[in-house]
């Protein structure tokens, strides 16, 4: 690698503690929906915000908050993003935002843990738990 540019990581300890806030430039937030049993369709969210507070010391004291506009979804079927951001779907003018607020970070191992929380869609709240996978921390 040139100088001064250092390739991640795969190690939490390597996370540096501190609240970061969710780079909209380079996220977005892939669903992946069963298609009748038969395959699955995958959906892209392409504006999302949020806010980790990260302590790889003690990962179970960390908080993660992310909320995503329903409107944003993509798809690759022609106008089936628009129908499903709509009323018979998402309902993304009446609930703009689903939000995750997480209630507790368990680690495996050094790459691997869930994130439980509660998840808001379209007014209703209900417990979800994320998988999740360190993809690289370090310097830079």
């Amino acid at each position: 690698l040139p100088p001064g540019v250092f390739a991640a990581e795969r190690d939490i300890a390597l996370a540096t503690a501190g609240s970061y806030t969710l780079d909209e430039s380079h996220t977005a937030v892939i669903a992946r929906v069963s298609h009748l049993g038969y395959s699955h369709s995958i959906f892209r969210f392409d504006r999302a915000k949020g806010m980790l507070v990260w302590d790889p010391a003690a990962v179970e004291k960390s908080k993660l908050e992310v909320s995503v506009e329903a409107a944003s979804i993509t798809s690759n079927v022609k106008g089936f993003a628009e129908e499903l951001a709509g009323d018979a779907f998402l309902k993304s003018k009446e609930f703009p935002q689903a939000i995750f607020v997480s209630t507790a970070f368990k680690p495996v191992d050094k790459t691997r843990g869930t994130v439980e929380g509660q998840f808001t869609l379209m007014g209703k709240t209900r417990p979800i738990t994320f998988d999740v996978t360190l993809i690289g921390a370090g310097k830079g």
